[in-house]
């Protein structure tokens, strides 16, 4: 039996030689077909774990990193329960002005300058425009000081979510910039980032922005930061 009838059949998993053939076909990435069986793998797997493993006590990667989390601990679990990723209508409860300019279209428009731009004395906004890319081109990053609230206003991308416990630290924390990046070694949850659809990321929420949806394009993005310290 060739491995493409196995294929067929499920009698055997994607091979990196399939996922190309199964792109050139249908004129996709090879990258996603391959995401998708790496989940599958990994679904199956923790279908199976083993239950006589005992945990390494590791230290973790970064000890400073971990005291920064450390302090934001309780504010990590309270937006845990106040906020999800499509929880828009709470950011009302936060900030009126910063709802007002997220739900506004005509404040968020596709002629908008890139660069800064001012809703609150504390909260603003940045308009970027980039190129989408493959996965194997990009990092996790995530924040301790701002609330991401990611919007596009043109093209579409996914945004691949992880929890940052999860993630290994590939750059330490920026205080600056208020950014660390992770390896993309663990595969996330894809969302699909559409025109005016906005995501909440939470500073416990490792993000990968700017993946491919279906083909590479330009899109256009404002993302909003809200500074955690005025979650009440």
């Amino acid at each position: 039996m060739t491995h493409r009838s196995e294929f067929i059949n499920e009698k055997s998993s994607l091979s990196p030689d399939m996922a190309i053939r199964i792109s050139k076909a249908t004129n996709t990435s090879v990258e996603s077909w391959m995401n998708m069986q790496q989940k599958l793998t990994i679904w199956n797997a923790r279908n199976h774990e083993p239950d006589n493993v005992i945990p390494f006590p590791l230290p973790t990667a970064n000890e400073g990193l971990k005291k920064d989390y450390k302090r934001n601990d309780h504010k990590g679990e309270k937006m845990s329960k106040v906020l999800n990723i499509n929880d828009i209508e709470k950011v009302k409860e936060i900030s009126q002005e910063v709802y007002a300019f997220i739900t506004d279209a005509s404040k968020c428009n596709v002629n908008s300058e890139n660069g800064r731009v001012d809703i609150t004395d504390e909260c603003y906004a940045m308009f970027s425009s980039y190129t989408t890319v493959e996965r194997t081109a990009k990092e996790y990053e995530s924040h301790i000081k701002y609330i991401d609230v990611q919007m596009l206003i043109s093209g579409s991308e996914y945004i691949e979510v992880a929890p940052v416990k999860d993630l290994k630290v590939s750059k330490e924390y920026s205080e600056e910039k208020d950014v660390m990046f992770f390896s993309n070694e663990i595969v996330g949850d894809n969302i699909l980032l559409e025109p005016m659809k906005p995501v909440i990321l939470l500073p416990e929420t490792g993000h990968m922005p700017g993946v491919i949806s279906d083909k590479a394009q330009e899109v256009k993005k404002v993302v909003v930061k809200i500074p955690i310290s005025l979650l009440k």
